[in-house]
């Protein structure tokens, strides 16, 4: 079985990071005219405390799905490094045996070039491709879910939208998907 750790505290300093800023938002909603919101440029002088309650709470829901965005960054992120590593111990192991094969007269030169590096398998696209045959139509799915609420968020994207699939369920694909590596 894969070592799932990277994931899981991938997505534990991202609920430590929600509960900050839930804890923060509450405070900031009883307390809107508080001068940290106005240091902050969050509210402004005059604001009657039903529109800075209004003002608070949209940037607030930001940060949440921002954080979100985070958790699904950081939880890929985690899964691709200990993809990688993986894939590069059975490259290698393939490598070496297909050399041997050459050498010992088993296989001809030229099936060397079915070899592969583990440089082929360095983002997340290409380790989904690799495993595909392997993975389930819903696990697929669900990978490629995460893979583009990824991408969105890397390329840009508007944080008041949540990503496709909520870090929680991204957090379970992640460690479903890195037992099949």
């Amino acid at each position: 079985m894969a070592d799932s750790a990277p994931i899981d505290r991938a997505f534990q300093r991202s609920r430590v990071l929600a509960r900050l800023v839930a804890e923060a938002r509450e405070h900031a909603t009883r307390n809107p005219g508080h001068d940290k919101w106005l240091d902050l440029g969050l509210t402004e002088v005059g604001d009657r405390p039903k529109d800075a309650v209004r003002k608070l709470e949209r940037i607030f829901d930001e940060i949440a799905g921002l954080i979100e965005h985070l958790a699904i960054l950081d939880m890929a992120a985690s899964y691709e490094r200990s993809a990688r590593t993986r894939i590069g111990n059975y490259v290698g192991v393939l490598n070496a045996v297909g050399e041997a094969a050459v050498r010992r007269g088993g296989l001809p030169r030229h099936s060397l070039g079915l070899l592969r590096r583990a440089t082929e398998y360095q983002d997340l696209a290409s380790i989904i491709e690799l495993l595909k045959p392997s993975l389930d139509a819903d696990l697929l799915t669900d990978l490629q879910r995460v893979r583009r609420s990824r991408n969105s968020f890397a390329h840009g994207t508007d944080v008041s939208f949540g990503p496709d699939i909520d870090a929680e369920g991204a957090r379970v694909v992640l460690k479903q998907a890195i037992d099949v590596v």
